[in-house]
């Protein structure tokens, strides 16, 4: 996903060798945490993580039937094809995260957001940004709330014949959902949000901890990566 740079300030001292120890430690005890947390929970005692895996290639996932309706490079508009005698105005635009994949909405009939949804009259959209790639270092943020979010509500709006969208924003599709609301009030009817970073100011969680100046130098990830993984 693209990224804007994230300065340090004058009272923070940035780590010599970049990454320090106290990134690499953090990430390592969350996850052994969170990992004996689901050894807990399953009451596995030796759990063999292939048996979980092998097939992984043969789930199929995102079967809402849905039509392509609009394509800028690697991004698709989805439009999810109507279940219900009744469909409800105005269209609710679903914007994902630029890294997740979209269809963790839409896992399986019966085990999906997407699909209920649906069925209950939503006129749905969904905005599928594909793969991040080397091309993607050079946007910003405002490429994706004052361009890409804008065109697609636009079709969305064209195609459903009104003049407001609501919005569906996921992870960080959710902040960017927020600075399009901000930036396009008359745009959004209702925003919805779903684990939606906002408040980035607060001192306290993991992500405040890895972006510390401190643990790690953020400025130079994106250097050299283009893509915050």
């Amino acid at each position: 996903m693209a990224t804007t740079k994230k300065r340090k300030s004058s009272g923070a001292e940035a780590s010599p060798a970049g990454a320090g120890p106290g990134f690499a430690d953090s990430v390592v005890r969350f996850y052994s945490g969170l990992f004996q947390e689901w050894r807990r929970a399953t009451s596995f005692k030796s759990p063999d993580l292939d048996s979980f895996f092998l097939n992984k290639d043969r789930v199929e996932v995102g079967l809402t039937p849905h039509d392509v309706v609009y394509e800028e490079g690697k991004l698709r508009l989805l439009h999810y094809r109507a279940q219900s005698k009744k469909v409800l105005r105005p269209p609710l635009l679903v914007v994902y995260a630029l890294v997740n994949r979209p269809y963790i909405l839409d896992l399986r009939p019966g085990r999906s957001v997407i699909e209920a949804l649906v069925k209950g009259g939503v006129d749905v959209y969904l905005i599928d940004w594909g793969a991040p790639d080397l091309a993607d270092r050079y946007l910003d943020l405002d490429d994706y709330v004052s361009g890409l979010i804008p065109r697609c509500a636009e079709r969305a709006m064209k195609r459903a014949g009104t003049d407001k969208v609501s919005m569906l924003g996921y992870c960080m599709g959710g902040t960017l959902s927020t600075m399009f609301a901000a930036t396009h009030p008359g745009w959004v009817k209702n925003l919805i949000l779903m684990a939606a970073p906002i408040d980035f100011h607060v001192r306290e969680g993991l992500l405040n901890l890895w972006s510390d100046a401190r643990n790690y130098d953020v400025d130079q990830l994106v250097d050299a990566y283009g893509n915050v993984p």
